[in-house]
């Protein structure tokens, strides 16, 4: 769309900052292109600049993405459309850490809650009709290959909270195919409407948020959402509508804070864009720092925040370059 991060991957020196700040064992959550290119040499850089990178990402999947692709039938080529550029519909969250300081996780996590990711608070919640039976809750690690019985998560030991978190988040149901799973290998066709046992509730963000904060259900990243707060800016330069053509969703910015964080820490957003992760941060009692180098998106996001303070927040404020 003609950004200039569209152009430019993060250099390692940025990363090395980043690094610089963070507290050992801490955990960095990076989205990005999807492109394989920009990928690869952000996991460079990344490693580059001392992050440890073995870990699995996270592909959120949606229904709103749009092409971007050239069509080039008024160049009299009929059908086809130049490079391969599908529309989108996964985004890759990359997931690196910054080292130990400690001699194991265990001892980190006793040094300073960092070294860990809660997983329990990013539990998919069961749908109504569905029971944690067997082999809902987890994975069976054969003690043969050095687990012994403390360690394992065991698929017959049902967890109550909600399934095992995997590495695909799914937003709008976009995985339902009509089909309602009954049980891992039966199925009954459903021939119209949201299905509340469509293969989407296995990794189901939007019904996470609802249920873990059911004071606080938003949809997507919509243009009320977007907007929201953007007629009372005080400034002379009034930003009417959100512009930030990357916005994403407060929810799934709620996740990954869940995932990484607790109460009272801090987060810290390098590339805050229009606010978001902000906005999450102090919903979920953390606190926040956010750098943006664009003039506009710092005020997009400042009169976002104004309007969560008026209702009862008291987000940190954003910091512009």
């Amino acid at each position: 769309m003609g950004k200039d991060w569209d152009k430019v991957v993060i250099p390692t020196s940025t990363w090395k900052e980043c690094l610089r700040v963070l507290k050992p064992g801490a955990f960095v959550f990076i989205m990005s292109s999807p492109r394989q290119d920009v990928l690869s040499r952000m996991i460079c850089n990344l490693q580059d600049a001392g992050f440890e990178t073995g870990f699995t990402s996270i592909y959120w999947t949606y229904a709103s993405g749009f092409p971007k692709a050239m069509n080039m039938k008024n160049r009299g080529i009929e059908g086809a459309y130049a490079g391969f550029q599908p529309k989108p519909a996964v985004e890759v969250v990359l997931v690196v850490m910054k080292p130990l300081s400690e001699k194991s996780y265990v001892d980190q996590a006793l040094s300073n809650q960092k070294g860990v990711t809660w997983l329990d608070s990013a539990r998919i919640p069961y749908q109504s009709e569905d029971q944690p039976v067997s082999r809902h809750g987890g994975i069976r690690l054969d003690p043969a290959d050095g687990w012994n019985q403390n360690q394992m998560i065991r698929d017959f030991d049902p967890n109550q909270k909600g399934r095992f978190p995997a590495n695909l988040l799914c937003s709008d149901d976009v995985l339902n195919d009509g089909r309602i799973t009954k049980s891992p290998n039966s199925y009954t066709r459903k021939s119209e409407g949201r299905s509340a046992g469509s293969f989407s509730r296995y990794f189901d963000l939007d019904k996470w948020f609802e249920t873990t904060f059911p004071f606080a259900i938003v949809a997507k990243a919509s243009k009320k959402e977007r907007n929201m707060g953007l007629d009372k800016w005080i400034y002379d330069e009034k930003p009417k509508s959100n512009q930030h053509p990357t916005v994403k969703p407060l929810k799934l910015m709620a996740y990954l804070i869940m995932l990484g964080s607790r109460e009272n820490d801090m987060i810290l957003d390098p590339f805050a864009g229009s606010g978001t992760t902000g906005l999450a941060a102090r919903m979920l009692r953390r606190r926040f720092v956010g750098l943006e180098i664009n003039k506009e998106y710092t005020q997009i996001a400042h009169a976002r925040y104004e309007r969560e303070r008026e209702r009862g927040l008291q987000p940190f404020p954003l910091h512009s370059s």
